[in-house]
């Protein structure tokens, strides 16, 4: 079963946001907490793109033994603050 979260973009306390879409290719040899800190280290740590902290989860797939088709989508939103108004 997928894990299904809602959240608003850019709400209070929410700094780092991504989205995570993935075939079985990769949950056959990752959990999802495992998928999560791994491309958050990508994307803010390493300060890879989207595209490449993707391609990276894939090949680490494979890397793990994934005998699947394996598909990540890694999305990663962009918000700017609002100012405060005192």
């Amino acid at each position: 079963d997928p894990d299904i979260k809602f959240f608003k973009i850019g709400q209070e306390g929410v700094i780092d946001e991504f989205l995570l879409m993935a075939c079985d290719g990769l949950w056959d040899v990752m959990d999802g907490d495992d998928a999560v800190r791994i491309a958050k280290n990508l994307l803010f740590d390493k300060k890879l793109s989207a595209k490449d902290g993707a391609a990276r989860l894939a090949e680490l797939a494979q890397h793990l033994g994934s005998s699947d088709n394996i598909t990540v989508v890694l999305i990663r939103f962009y918000w700017e603050e609002e100012e405060s108004k005192d």
